[in-house]
């Protein structure tokens, strides 16, 4: 039986691009959804025990939906009884085959790198998952030097989850006493066998962050045990004493962090990834890029958040092709991913460039920002031609634009915890465009934000400090139309004070997770609201009832996802793909799982 008629119809033209002890990695053409997928297949034969922690990883991952992060899309056995999944195609190489096939890296090119991973493993540490295997095989890269890269975390098959199934019960795969994970980057609780927490996913990228500046890892002994012990009972070498002569500021000035990132004693470690990436934030805002002179362009010049979507062809050759896969709970399940639109073009995909501010050629930058472009793909948003990437920027640079009285037109930001300055410096900016994601907005900030009277739009993402008193204060933005609350981890009853808003047409609340049918339907208030998404939400509706929420709504676009498994349903869906003329497609393997979109505006939307 050939690898593609094991999968029936769905899963075509599987192309193996990488196997292990574990089992296989296929490129594949998923039918039913129409793109490029990762299959991952555990070889026949294996222990329970594998088939367990296979099963874990795809529990672990579907947990997680963030931009650095691999999405799954499936779970289950094929038609010979293997397990595989189903996971987001990537196209990039490891940082540890980077790092073999390029050296060490300086500590401007593993900034934003790092960066990313450290979003990533926060976000599963507050939704209970420890990663447990950080190391940098499981970084994967994609993109380029020149435009930056996008990070995704890879391989959760190592997963602890806390209170998996509701039940309080941790399940983990070290219950028997049996150690897991890679030696090499494994904390001394780990070694032990003893209960772990986060901490141990700090110390482990503490070792991936020493392994990227000097190219080794920071303890390695001769054999298994020898390398455990050493992560037991040895202090690391100091990053400093891995370079020969004078080893450069930025390193030294790392050195803190790295220490107490591998710290013995798990009670010295930071506590959160949180705690550690503020400081990382704090120690490279201060570290000036090398060939820096006082005055010159570059010394005005910090690091930037560098954010790419996808490889063009043109850059692909340079990378190995990658397939990575993680997570979704599928199995007996139909589901179907409805988008209700109307005449929406597609949105264009910029590009990343940093911003160099030069506070002494400030008229000439101000009059340039419309060759400024970049990338916020995971945000879902494509911002206006011009606009400035708040970041790690010299402060006094950014001091400068607000006091010469500067208008910019969009503002955005994304992981750049901000101060109660740069939430000044957006104010005296004036912009009718401002996205802020993962920025550490709370109550108190957003109520000064909502000062700024000139915004129309407003894209809070990722903010879950907020609450309904900082919810209120949106209704003081006069011009507000575009509200994004992305991730904000709003319920049903916070919902209820957006439903008090005036003047807004279109609203995105994707992956606010406690957000159900009751709390979608506060927003029948919202005079002139048009388009709403909610997708990966508690939304879930069937047949009949998308049009009749849609139009209780009063909206023309509608993004959401629903679930089918009757009779009667699926005659639904043959009426929604007789009345498209876009083409609506779905396929059936197994558990049928429907695909329906770009659904006729006539039908499911209205002509105006």
């Amino acid at each position: 039986m050939t690898e593609d008629s094991k999968f029936g119809s769905r899963y075509q033209n599987l192309e193996m691009v990488g196997s292990g002890g574990m089992g296989a990695v296929y490129r594949a053409y998923d039918a039913v959804l129409d793109m490029q997928v990762a299959v991952k297949v555990l070889l026949p034969g294996k222990s329970d025990e594998a088939a367990v922690r296979f099963h874990n990883e795809a529990r672990a991952a579907a947990k997680l939906m963030h931009p650095n992060i691999i999405k799954v899309y499936d779970f289950g056995q094929n038609e010979s009884g293997d397990l595989y999944l189903v996971m987001e195609y990537i196209d990039g190489i490891t940082l540890e085959q980077y790092i073999k096939e390029n050296g060490a890296l300086d500590f401007f090119k593993l900034y934003p790198i790092l960066l990313q991973v450290c979003k990533g493993l926060g976000h599963a540490h507050k939704h209970g998952v420890l990663h447990r295997d950080v190391k940098p095989s499981n970084v994967i890269l994609s993109g380029n030097e020149e435009r930056g890269y996008n990070v995704y975390i890879a391989d959760f098959g190592l997963a602890k989850l806390a209170e998996v199934d509701g039940g309080g019960e941790s399940q983990s795969l070290t219950s028997t006493g049996v150690r897991v994970g890679s030696p090499l980057y494994m904390s001394p609780e780990q070694a032990l066998s003893l209960e772990l927490d986060q901490r141990a996913d700090i110390y482990s990228f503490g070792c991936l962050i020493y392994k990227a500046l000097t190219g080794r890892p920071p303890l390695e002994g001769s054999t298994y045990i020898e390398t455990l012990s050493m992560h037991i009972n040895e202090q690391a070498p100091t990053l400093a004493s891995k370079y020969p002569g004078e080893c450069p500021d930025e390193i030294l000035a790392l050195e803190s962090l790295v220490e107490k990132s591998l710290s013995k004693d798990k009670e010295k470690r930071y506590a959160s990834m949180e705690e550690l990436l503020i400081e990382f934030q704090d120690l490279a805002a201060s570290i000036a890029p090398p060939s820096a002179s006082p005055g010159s362009e570059a010394s005005t010049e910090s690091l930037t958040d560098k954010i790419y979507l996808e490889p063009g062809p043109q850059n692909r050759s340079s990378f190995k092709i990658l397939a990575v896969v993680l997570t979704i709970l599928a199995i007996g399940m139909v589901a179907a991913y409805v988008l209700l639109k109307v005449n929406e073009p597609p949105p264009k995909v910029l590009k990343t460039a940093d911003i160099k501010v030069d506070a002494s050629n400030l008229e000439e930058k101000a009059g340039d920002l419309s060759d400024i472009s970049g990338a916020f793909g995971d945000i879902g948003v494509t911002p206006p031609k011009s606009f400035v990437v708040l970041s790690t920027q010299d402060a006094n640079a950014m001091d400068a634009w607000a006091k010469k009285d500067t208008q910019v037109p969009a503002i955005l930001t994304d992981g750049y915890i901000l101060s109660d300055k740069d939430i000044d410096n957006i104010l005296a900016l004036k912009p009718y465009w401002l996205l802020l994601s993962r920025a550490g907005i709370n109550d108190d900030a957003l109520k000064k934000l909502c000062t700024c009277k000139s915004l129309r739009t407003f894209k809070l993402c990722f903010s879950q400090d907020i609450t309904a008193a900082g919810l209120a204060d949106l209704a003081k933005l006069p011009h507000l139309t575009d509200l994004s609350l992305r991730g904000c981890d709003l319920d049903d009853a916070e919902m209820k004070i957006l439903g008090n808003l005036k003047g807004v047409t279109k609203m995105d609340l994707e992956y606010n997770h406690k957000l159900t049918y009751k709390g979608l339907m506060a927003l029948a208030s919202v005079k002139g609201l048009r388009s709403v998404a909610v997708y990966n939400t508690a939304v879930k509706l069937k047949g009949a009832q998308l049009e009749a929420t849609r139009k209780k709504l009063g909206l023309q676009n509608l993004y959401m996802q629903t679930t089918y498994n009757t009779p009667k349903a699926y005659q639904y869906l043959d009426t929604l793909r007789a009345s498209s003329d876009r083409g609506v497609s779905y396929g059936q393997t197994g558990p049928v799982t429907f695909d329906v979109r770009k659904m006729h505006a006539g039908f499911l939307g209205t002509s105006n």
